[in-house]
């Protein structure tokens, strides 16, 4: 019965979700003039696969605890999602695990993507070799972040490896400024990045972390198009999302 009750909320989420993705037509799963890394590098960044094929990176904040966007799983059915970790390559094994329970916030608005953002519980805890987690944002004043993530390094072409990116922060009067024709609201949820010159995050790597001196300070979003030189990236704000995050670690 449990199985047929998921499977109907699967299918009533899954048409919402074309819904709302015909309503915003930007490039919401979206790295570009990065450079390749190992896993080694990065440690706590894990992939996020639905029905076996990648689908949304993830960073690994407790051995059973992911943050990643939260359009990454809304409307997917949980059964159908897999975490992989200690992996560079796309078609490396490494750690997997199922996923017990899905969060996301109440307020998640889709669109415009406002406090995009979903806690993964797993099945259970991960380790292993080149697997860690990493802390949640607790600083201010940034003016860059490392981004990481396997999405397209250009518009046809996927990275089957883990790539990085540095790209500076922008101010909120900055951001406010580009999307002001827009017809979308910059909220205190958000912040924006990019260097608006051919390096940000892309396609494909939805839900990724933004690192600032090795703290999960965001995580990839949206934004209308990939390194574009008016539109910077959109990025989920952990400082404002961390009580959410917190309540349900301790859960």
């Amino acid at each position: 019965m449990r199985f047929i009750i998921e499977l109907a909320i699967w299918l009533v989420s899954a048409f919402a979700s074309i819904y709302a993705e015909e309503l915003w037509n930007a490039k919401s799963a979206r790295i570009m003039g990065g450079i390749p890394i190992s896993i080694s590098d990065a440690k706590f960044v894990v992939n996020i696969r639905s029905y076996g094929n990648y689908k949304c990176v993830g960073s690994l904040i407790t051995p059973r605890h992911v943050v990643t966007a939260a359009h990454c799983v809304f409307g997917s059915w949980r059964r159908s999602l897999k975490v992989t970790a200690g992996v560079t390559f796309l078609k490396e094994t490494g750690v997997q695990r199922s996923i017990r329970r899905i969060f996301i916030p109440s307020a998640y608005d889709r669109p415009p993507l406002n406090m995009d953002l979903a806690v993964l519980e797993l099945s259970s805890a991960m380790y292993g070799d080149n697997i860690t987690t990493i802390e949640l944002c607790n600083s201010t004043g940034q003016n860059y972040y490392h981004v990481y993530g396997w999405g397209k390094t250009r518009y046809a072409y996927p990275s089957k490896r883990l790539r990085m990116v540095k790209v500076p922060s922008i101010s909120r009067s900055k951001c406010l400024k580009s999307f002001k024709n827009f017809n979308v609201q910059i909220t205190p949820a958000m912040f924006c990045a990019g260097d608006l010159n051919y390096r940000d995050a892309c396609i494909g790597d939805s839900g990724g972390p933004a690192v600032y001196q090795n703290q999960l300070c965001g995580v990839v979003s949206w934004g209308p198009e990939c390194a574009s030189k008016i539109y910077p990236g959109v990025y989920t704000n952990i400082t404002h999302m961390r009580n959410f995050i917190e309540n349900v670690i301790r859960k």
